[in-house]
């Protein structure tokens, strides 16, 4: 009995239907498909089968990207710690101080700036933005969160009633009304704490500190857009990690990221803190060079599409 090749049986049947197979495909199995078989190469490379091989692939990933960027971005309606526990699952922080005063502020500014006015409340009367509360209460829990997973603790065991006590409450004692507008209470605020202690993991990605990330661990998001927070959170000292490859100012910008690859542009009240990144160097040098103008083909621009990160 002979075995089956799985090429020569593939290249037997219609060509739409050997289309439609190769589009759901990773765009690296595609190219190798295309090295491996010259009846292949022929089928990828012909113009009038480019929309049928490439644009599924490139839905997905776009519908991909777009799901995670609204994740974190449409926080219309979602809850404070709701919406605090997104933001921190998709970024990794620094225990800089500058860069928590940074990130901590654009989350406020970005999720407030999204709530609207609950119904019982008069419409004629302003809504108050507690800017300061917020902005104490995600500190608070943020610094709560450091603590617990990165194993630093200050205080030594830490006691959660006398910090929810002493730290995180005093948010609602300075506006307890504007807080709870916003449907924050001491009892949110309790449960969300104890979650954080009880398991750090569930609610945050890994947080960035000398003793516990190895050194080359954001060598490997090359930003395409620019992170400004970012800025804030270089070494300080000759101890400290130093980033030699991380490209601050990234490639180009939103608009044109987001026009040559038809992808959703980060809300400006977001692109301080998130960016589109390169998951590979081959990526960031095919975008380096479609910045000076060479084009991409839609094998190119499909596997590009596929490495894409949203950090």
């Amino acid at each position: 009995m002979h075995a089956i090749n799985p090429v020569t049986s593939a290249s037997d049947l219609p060509i739409e239907l050997e289309v439609r197979i190769l589009s759901e495909l990773p765009a690296r199995e595609i190219q190798r498909c295309r090295r491996i078989s010259k009846h292949f190469r022929d089928v990828i490379d012909e113009k009038s089968n480019a929309h049928l091989l490439f644009q599924p692939g490139q839905i997905r990933s776009r519908t991909k990207l777009s799901d995670e960027l609204a994740y974190v971005t449409d926080l219309a309606g979602v809850d404070l710690l709701e919406a605090f526990s997104r933001w921190l699952s998709r970024r990794a922080i620094w225990r800089i101080p500058e860069c928590k005063q940074v990130i901590l502020r654009a989350f406020c500014d970005h999720w407030a700036a999204q709530q609207t006015m609950p119904e019982s409340l008069d419409s004629t009367t302003e809504m108050e933005i507690p800017d300061f509360e917020l902005q104490w209460l995600s500190d608070a829990l943020l610094t709560l969160h450091i603590n617990v997973h990165a194993l630093i603790d200050p205080w030594g065991d830490i006691d959660i009633d006398e910090f929810i006590t002493t730290v995180a409450l005093l948010a609602l004692d300075q506006n307890e009304e504007a807080m709870q507008r916003f449907g924050i209470t001491a009892e949110k605020i309790r449960k969300y704490g104890e979650e954080v202690v009880a398991n750090a993991n569930r609610l945050a990605a890994p947080i960035v500190t000398p003793k516990s990330v190895p050194p080359n661990v954001m060598l490997n998001k090359r930003p395409l857009t620019t992170v400004r927070s970012w800025r804030a959170c270089r070494p300080i000292s000759a101890n400290d990690y130093t980033f030699p490859e991380l490209h601050l100012h990234g490639l180009g910008d939103n608009k044109w990221l987001s026009e040559i690859l038809q992808i959703p542009e980060i809300p400006s009240t977001c692109f301080q803190i998130f960016a589109y990144c390169a998951g590979s160097d081959w990526t960031y040098e095919k975008l380096e060079r479609a910045e000076e103008g060479n084009a991409l083909t839609e094998l190119e621009k499909t596997a590009i599409l596929q490495d894409i990160i949203l950090y």
